[in-house]
């Protein structure tokens, strides 16, 4: 089979993926047939793209979940209602998170 797309990063594209929020929200990736975002904040007010989504529960973290993202699609953004203010994220912010910008 032939790949139809390779999306090749540099660092200056990566930084392009910054994610809006500070340190005090954390992200980890869920990798399957998709790609899930996981958003962890203590928050009981989140909204992912305009829509409330309910909170779930790990090992006693809170998180919120923008689920079924394709790997054609980890350089959208998006964007996370935290409280009432609007943050930009994408999936690649969390490549972002986990380079030496951390």
């Amino acid at each position: 089979h032939e790949i139809g797309y390779i999306w090749k990063a540099d660092m200056e594209d990566i930084d392009k993926h910054k994610p809006g929020f500070g340190d005090d929200v954390k992200m980890s990736l869920v990798l399957g047939s998709n790609v899930d975002v996981r958003l962890y904040t203590d928050s009981d007010d989140v909204k992912i793209d305009g829509e409330t989504v309910a909170a779930k529960f790990k090992n006693g973290k809170k998180y919120y979940e923008l689920k079924g993202t394709t790997p054609y699609d980890l350089t959208e953004k998006h964007t996370a209602t935290i409280d009432g203010t609007d943050y930009e994220f994408s999936p690649i912010s969390y490549v972002y998170r986990d380079t030496a910008h951390s």
